[in-house]
């Protein structure tokens, strides 16, 4: 697997010399990122610039069979574009571990459902 740099994309309408937006790729190893985005804001949302340049990255990943590392640091960001706030999960099978280890996830969950989950909602991140 070759490590690139940055990879930069960029999206036009058809026809068009104008971009629209871009997305900047840094791959490392076995996974991607993405570093830089921009689009422009003065387009008409329903054209779904951001979700465009998502599914490129996603897709370039899909292809090379490479994880892609979804950051969750732009909720502010996402919240003034439109976007609504879902708190995001982790599942984890237990059933085979010990007692002792299940009990510790299952503190966990409460401690998670107690304070984190309020938290993140009341804050919308």
């Amino acid at each position: 697997m070759s490590t690139w740099f940055l990879e930069v994309i960029g999206l036009r309408a058809a026809g068009s010399t104008t971009l629209s937006g871009f997305i900047g790729m840094a791959h490392r190893g076995n996974t991607a990122c993405t570093p830089l985005l921009g689009y422009d804001i003065d387009a008409p949302s329903s054209l779904g610039l951001y979700r465009l340049l998502m599914l490129r990255a996603l897709r370039t990943c899909e292809q090379r069979r490479t994880r892609f590392h979804c950051s969750g640091g732009a909720g502010l960001f996402k919240f003034n574009r439109g976007a609504q706030a879902h708190v995001e999960f982790a599942a984890v099978w237990a059933n085979h571990l010990p007692g002792y280890r299940r009990a510790n996830l299952r503190v966990l969950a409460a401690a998670v459902a107690k304070w984190a989950v309020p938290y993140l909602e009341s804050h919308r991140l």
